[in-house]
């Protein structure tokens, strides 16, 4: 079991990611060392290619290192196996997505429910009110029978936000969150996740490229080219 509560909620150490390509080595990450404490709002800044996605997909263990060590709640990411690392994802990590990568055939309850029953919650009652309970928290609940297609942008991203906190878990991360959306609807969203953080008590990792949004971190963390530049603390 994971530990949000008395550990740094992630905490790297010369965290390396390499591809080869056409026989070239290419270095998304390199010696990447930080320490992110449990209920922060961090923001991930830098340009196309820097490096930041890289860096969310190790945090959240959808790719592995080729050298260096991730903790996340304490847990140490190397010492898990498949299937070890899927259960873990699923309890303690919530992804949001540039894309909002929602089910186009599932309403948006429905999709809530998803990852929930992909956890092996058994209790159908108790999956649909905690969905029905998180649409109400993001402000959808008159939206639950709709499929993605039948709302706005903005909505499906809150949507996709309601999914991320179905099993409730310490860790949110969130690529590119406000890149499909106009900055009005962007701004909003962002707040909301800030608010989600201290309300929840959530540790947020935000990654954009949207200097608009550092107003709004507890910290932020600046790559170029796969190196950390700075990492800066606003509280």
């Amino acid at each position: 079991m994971s530990n949000c509560a008395q550990n740094n909620a992630v905490e790297t150490s010369s965290l390396t990611k390499e591809f080869n390509f056409q026989n070239t080595k290419i270095t998304a990450l390199n010696d990447a060392t930080f320490k992110i404490a449990t209920g922060e709002f961090v923001v991930v800044l830098g340009h196309s290619g820097s490096g930041k996605s890289t860096l969310l997909n190790l945090v959240g263990g959808l790719d592995k290192p080729s050298s260096g060590t991730i903790k996340v709640c304490g847990t140490d990411l190397s010492t898990l196996n498949d299937d070890s690392l899927s259960a873990f994802r699923s309890l303690n990590i919530g992804f949001i997505f540039q894309t909002y990568n929602l089910i186009s055939t599932l309403t948006s309850l429905e999709n809530i429910q998803f990852p929930m029953k992909l956890s092996n919650v058994v209790n159908d009652q108790l999956i649909k009110e905690r969905a029905r309970e998180l649409l109400n928290l993001v402000g959808l609940a008159n939206r639950c029978d709709h499929l993605p297609f039948q709302m706005s942008c903005g909505e499906q991203q809150r949507v996709a936000i309601a999914r991320a906190l179905a099993n409730d878990p310490p860790l949110i991360l969130a690529d590119e969150p406000t890149g499909n959306l106009d900055w009005p609807t962007g701004k909003e969203v962002i707040m909301f996740l800030k608010q989600i953080s201290k309300t929840q008590k959530k540790t947020m990792i935000v990654v954009t490229h949207d200097e608009r949004i550092v107003e709004l971190a507890d910290a932020t963390m600046r790559l170029e080219k796969g190196r950390i530049v700075n990492i800066a603390r606003h509280v």
